[in-house]
């Protein structure tokens, strides 16, 4: 995955003009868990100026219902059949869990950013590999490897408040944290303070020192912090409890907590980007890689909010706002994800869209923000949003596709077409103008709409799960 020279032209942008990037990247958090999406309780003011400060996208989709998925999109911009990914870590071929990892003939866009001169950083939560040959010879894939030439990582969930309390429930010590390959035991996590703090601001303190040290030696940089809050397990900052009223359920009060801590350290960044004098020149991304489970489960402790005429659900695992599904299902409410971009030096004024966007965009538009061309030997789901900086009309050449495990969806500008939770075969067709939250089945009404958004799908799926194929061949041919 290094040699890209003869795929990438490289900017003439200087090193002081060139764009930071900031990619915050959340676990399982849904599209209504914040307050700019209209959660009741949920307190999250910096995220919310953020919001009002740059662009907030209303229609911005996860690549999958599902984490690893997500995340190996957003790496490579490239949709997870064409990385060999139906769910988190399994290939069409095989559904069990931990039988994948991402193919060392894919390009990330740290490594597509490292060429280009850029300082590159990962810290928090991976799931596209494992951290170490013992956990999976197979399937040993680090973020070093990936193009993150430092890296604070694990492989999956942690305690999101002192990660170090215990291991994780039925994970051994080797999901830890790893410091640049050197596994942090349970025995020695213990006895460092700083690794017995809520997890976000485990995180936070890593990529503030690796933004000012950066800084200091005058190099652009892009960091993926990934945290590990909103997935359980859970547990309690107590310096958060007071946030919230007395009188809410527990369980609550630590959901609704988990996302204030969220908040609070990315008051942290935006803080130390404007005393450094950088804030205008970096982007940041915040979203998460899908949506809640508390979408699809727990309906007995489902609270009503007022936004959306009422529509609004919430509770202890989470809002999907509005919308149908969550987490494992590919209704709005499973992939559509909190999306905002702060970015003074190309959005000076505040802005809200409804144009559909997808996260796997993400590596096309920091490749032409820094000058970096886009590789030509391989096939690209995503689009780059610059025009949309610019005031733009932004156009897809396709639609958006979705696949986790075997549920399908497709959706256009207009119009999705959706299979039955867990079947491959489509069954619905809804437009999503005029029914966002998937209530008319059109079917019946246009069934000759649905048919060539099936067929469209289909075509693109048959060549997607080609291409993985042909990948599989150069990942071969580049180990012999």
């Amino acid at each position: 995955m290094n040699a890209l020279l003869s795929l990438l032209g490289l900017s003439a942008i200087s090193a002081e003009e060139k764009p930071n990037f900031i990619m915050l990247l959340v676990d399982d958090m849904g599209w209504g868990d914040t307050g700019f999406n209209g959660h009741p309780v949920i307190k999250t003011p910096n995220l919310d100026q953020m919001a009002e400060n740059g662009l907030k996208m209303n229609r911005f989709y996860s690549t999958n219902c599902t984490c690893s998925p997500s995340r190996a999109a957003i790496l490579t911009g490239r949709h997870n059949l064409r990385l060999g990914l139906t769910g988190f870590m399994s290939t069409p071929s095989d559904e069990n869990p931990g039988t994948w990892h991402l193919l060392e003939s894919e390009i990330t866009y740290a490594e597509a950013l490292q060429e280009a001169g850029y300082a590159t950083a990962h810290f928090g939560k991976w799931h596209v590999g494992y951290m170490c040959p013992e956990q999976s010879p197979e399937h040993y894939f680090t973020p070093g490897m990936a193009g993150f030439e430092e890296w604070f990582t694990s492989h999956n969930v942690l305690y999101t408040y002192d990660p170090y309390q215990a291991l994780p429930p039925g994970k051994d010590e080797k999901h830890l944290y790893y410091d640049q390959g050197k596994l942090i035991t349970l025995a020695e996590g213990q006895k460092r303070p700083e690794l017995r703090r809520d997890d976000t601001t485990i995180l936070m303190d890593r990529t503030l020192d690796y933004i000012e040290r950066m800084h200091e030696q005058g190099r652009p940089f892009a960091v993926a912090t990934w945290f590990h809050h909103m997935h359980g397990p859970l547990s309690q900052n107590p310096d958060l409890l007071s946030l919230y009223p007395a009188g809410l359920p527990a369980d609550e009060v630590k959901y609704y907590s988990n996302a204030s801590s969220i908040d609070i350290e990315v008051g942290r960044l935006r803080a130390k980007l404007r005393e450094l004098g950088i804030a205008d020149n970096t982007m940041i991304l915040f979203t998460s890689d899908n949506g809640p489970v508390g979408g699809t489960q727990f309906r007995d402790r489902l609270n009503q909010g007022e936004s959306h005429g009422g529509r609004f659900v919430y509770g202890f695992r989470g809002s999907a706002g509005p919308f149908r599904g969550g987490k494992y299902h590919l209704g709005e409410g499973g992939i559509l994800v909190p999306g905002v971009i702060e970015w003074p030096a190309q959005l000076s004024q505040p802005a809200v869209t409804d144009v559909p966007l997808v996260q796997t965009d993400y590596f096309p538009t920091v490749l032409e923000a820094a000058g970096v061309a886009m590789p030509d030997d391989r096939e690209y789901d995503g689009i780059s949003w610059m025009p949309l900086f610019r005031g733009e009309k932004l156009a897809r050449p396709r639609g958006i596709a979705f696949s986790s495990g075997r549920q399908r969806a497709y959706r256009n500008d207009t119009y999705k077409v959706v299979s039955e939770d867990k079947q491959p075969e489509f069954t619905r067709l809804y437009n999503l103008l005029d029914d966002p939250y998937e209530e008319k089945n059109l079917v019946k009404e246009n069934p000759e709409l649905f048919e060539s958004m099936v067929k469209e799908y289909e075509q693109w799926e048959q060549k997607a799960l080609a291409d993985w194929q042909v990948m599989l061949v150069k990942d071969k041919e580049r180990k012999q």
